[in-house]
């Protein structure tokens, strides 16, 4: 779920980039808020995009108060990327292990292109990600 994502996120970014530790206070506490954010992304990306909109700028104008610049945006967005990687490929195998099917996806049995569904989840959350630092760039 979503705290396990928060988990992997932090876990990359700090392996990735340990100097952002420092940046980080209680680590747990922002896995239990980057959680509940991205669960409240997944239900603003349906149902109301304007909120979801003014959302991200909200947060972007915060995290520059938290001393984000955007020296920091490549590896927190390759965090980020990894993170949904392993969610959705921990998704899918739940999924196949559902339909005992290696090559169904769940929507009729159509063959899957691991790679190309990847890319597509990607490529949302890399334009999610851009939305958010292009709001706290003027700032920075």
């Amino acid at each position: 779920g979503t705290s396990e994502a928060a988990r992997i996120f932090y876990s990359t970014l700090f392996t990735q980039a340990p100097d952002l530790r420092d940046l980080f206070g209680d680590v747990e506490g922002q896995q239990r808020k980057m959680a509940g954010m991205l669960s409240w992304v997944s239900k603003m990306l349906v149902s109301d995009p304007a909120t979801l909109t003014e959302g991200i700028r909200s947060l972007g104008a915060r995290h520059v108060g938290y001393s984000a610049r955007l020296h920091h945006f490549r590896p927190v967005m390759r965090a980020f990327l990894h993170m949904i990687s392993v969610v959705d490929q921990q998704s899918l195998e739940v999924r196949l292990a559902g339909s005992g099917d290696e090559d169904a996806d769940g929507q009729g049995g159509h063959p899957i292109d691991r790679h190309a569904r990847l890319m597509n989840v990607s490529r949302a959350w890399e334009a999610l990600i851009y939305v958010f630092v292009g709001e706290m760039g003027p700032t920075m």
